[in-house]
């Protein structure tokens, strides 16, 4: 959802002015402006797909969102480094900001799209921990006695190890 709202405001910046005095990124640019509207136009459709709002059509594989994105980034920023011929020497709008930001969103959600998170808490000393699922039949004595497995971080129980040599024939 993030990159998609990302990818809406990219395409409202190129509207916006990038340049003083009044230029926006369709008087400024001869070929970037339809890029950069077709990446974000590109990248509400990746992102429609990866909320299940896509067309039945073909399927863009899960991670096609973040290289977009990255492809954004770098020409909104060099625009920003390297003034197009037409605004050197002229001030920067917001536009081009808006752009910029809206470039970093899209590669932060796009990057968080193509993460997996998971969180486990894990009960400290003394808590239990969460209850087996029983099964129909199984005795409460037999959940009573097994040993729980050690939780990460915990000491493995000290018990002596002993080793037997076998005997070797003489």
């Amino acid at each position: 959802m993030l990159a998609a709202v990302a990818a809406l405001v990219l395409l409202v910046s190129l509207f916006l002015d990038w340049y003083e005095p009044g230029f926006s990124a369709w008087t400024v640019f001869e070929f970037l402006d339809l890029l950069l509207a077709v990446l974000a136009l590109a990248s509400i459709g990746i992102a429609a797909q990866g909320l299940g709002l896509g067309l039945s059509g073909a399927r863009v594989p899960r991670g096609a969102l973040l290289p977009v994105a990255v492809v954004a980034l770098v020409i909104v920023g060099s625009q920003l480094i390297q003034h197009p011929p037409v605004a050197v020497g002229r001030g920067v709008e917001i536009g081009a900001w808006l752009a910029l930001g809206a470039v970093v969103v899209l590669v932060a959600g796009a990057a968080l799209g193509t993460s997996y998170v998971s969180v486990v808490r894990v009960g400290g000393p003394g808590e239990a921990g969460p209850a087996a699922p029983r099964s129909a039949g199984t005795a409460e004595a037999t959940h009573a006695h097994s040993p729980e497995p050690p939780l990460a971080g915990d000491d493995p129980p000290t018990q002596p190890i002993s080793r037997s040599e076998p005997e070797r024939p003489a």
